[in-house]
């Protein structure tokens, strides 16, 4: 309304100016003109904006509800607090009022601090995670090629791995070297219990053997613990390293003071002979010297012949007379001055082996009592037949042959 005003007045003034004077009445109509103009732009203006903002005014409320709903919607799906003190977004509140809850946390944030501060204060240094091979020692190695070098070596360590896969033995092996228990035809599910019946048997077993095993008494009468009864047991280890050390110096002792070899003449037989071979010398010539009394014992004469020369009697009621005397058995009686102690003792042993070599037929049940005493007197009048069978049982050591010759002896003597 006071712009309709304003615009008549306007108009009003115009028209009477233009009354007032007529020569200038041109100029004012086209003034008129460009302000209707004006009028008419600045109206259609008018109506333009009208309209957007009533179609603005429209599409308001309807952008407001779909907020609305989408706020709705995030309340409904917000997690509950319960929820959000589980993931550690809220902290639990328990019996502290809400005034003494930030407290807590303040509390709380500055005892983590502290506790952070005295773990980095108290981390170990680069060396020693080295040490602990936490830390790759890199050495002199540039930084640039440390990422590199630990890739190479997980690449050799991939390829070791593999390798040691693909050598590594097949269950059969296993099995064969008793790693692996051999399941047979036994199902998967017995395989366990069969497992576990064996170890129970192995327990079993070994609780009957201890029960069995000898007491500290029978062990150290068989030999096998020694009789250290007067020692305390703390100082047992320090008694046997005192004995061994004992033991080791009368063995050193012994070999500083042992006589050379040029003092051993004629107890050490030298030979010709690098003493490589000297073993095997040695045996052969055991086995030439064997296989030549093998055969003059097969070709000696048997009983019928000793008897038909006379070396035996012909009658087993009588007592075997002295045999003549024959090569090297030839018996003489030596004069006094003609003692030697060393024959005395070759002929003490001779006797105690032929007298042992009789006690050995007894007990096999070869001989009887009766036979037993008649070649017991041969022994002890020194038969030159059973002094050769000691002296062959001497070279060779065959006791099945010397008890044999013996057993000849007596029963052509009964």
């Amino acid at each position: 309304m006071g712009k309709k005003n304003k615009s008549k007045s306007s108009g009003t003034t115009s028209s009477s100016a233009s009354g007032a004077s007529e020569p200038s009445s041109n100029p004012p109509s086209s003034a008129t003109g460009t302000e209707n103009e004006v009028k008419d732009s600045s109206s259609t203006a008018t109506v333009a904006n009208s309209s957007s903002s009533a179609g603005q005014t429209q599409d308001a409320p309807l952008a407001k509800e779909a907020v609305e709903e989408r706020v709705e919607a995030s309340l409904e799906q917000r997690p509950t607090e319960t929820e959000l003190v589980g993931k550690g977004v809220l902290k639990k509140a328990g019996s502290l009022s809400n005034v003494l809850v930030a407290k807590a946390g303040e509390l709380e944030k500055q005892m983590t601090k502290d506790k952070v501060k005295e773990n980095l204060e108290t981390r170990p240094s680069e060396g020693q995670l080295e040490d602990k091979g936490v830390l790759k020692k890199v050495g002199s190695m540039s930084s640039m090629l440390v990422a590199t070098a630990h890739e190479l070596e997980k690449q050799m360590t991939v390829d070791k791995v593999g390798h040691n896969l693909e050598t590594r033995p097949t269950e059969h092996e296993l099995v064969e070297k008793g790693l692996l228990k051999k399941r047979g035809s036994v199902s998967d599910v017995l395989a366990a219990t069969a497992i576990e019946l064996e170890k129970k048997m192995n327990a079993n077993k070994v609780e009957q053997l201890l029960d069995s095993r000898p007491d500290v008494h029978a062990l150290e009468a068989q030999g096998i613990l020694p009789h250290e009864h007067n020692v305390a047991p703390s100082i047992q280890a320090l008694h046997h390293t005192l004995e061994r050390q004992i033991t080791k110096d009368n063995v050193a002792h012994l070999l500083e003071s042992r006589p050379e070899r040029t003092d051993l003449v004629g107890i050490i037989h030298t030979e010709p002979v690098a003493p490589s071979l000297q073993a095997t010398a040695k045996k052969l010539s055991f086995k030439l010297s064997k296989d030549a009394l093998h055969r003059t014992l097969q070709e000696r004469p048997g009983p019928e012949e000793m008897i038909e020369r006379g070396l035996i009697a012909s009658s087993p009621s009588k007592r075997p007379q002295k045999a003549v005397p024959v090569s090297q058995y030839e018996q003489t009686e030596a004069p006094i001055a003609d003692f030697d102690p060393e024959s005395i003792s070759i002929e003490r042993s001779r006797i105690a082996t032929a007298l042992k070599g009789a006690s050995r037929l007894f007990e096999i049940r070869a001989i009887d009592n009766a036979q037993r005493a008649t070649l017991k007197d041969l022994i002890l009048d020194q038969d030159p037949r059973v002094i050769a069978a000691v002296e062959v049982f001497e070279l060779d050591h065959d006791v099945e042959e010397m008890l044999d010759t013996l057993l000849r002896i007596v029963a052509v003597s009964m």
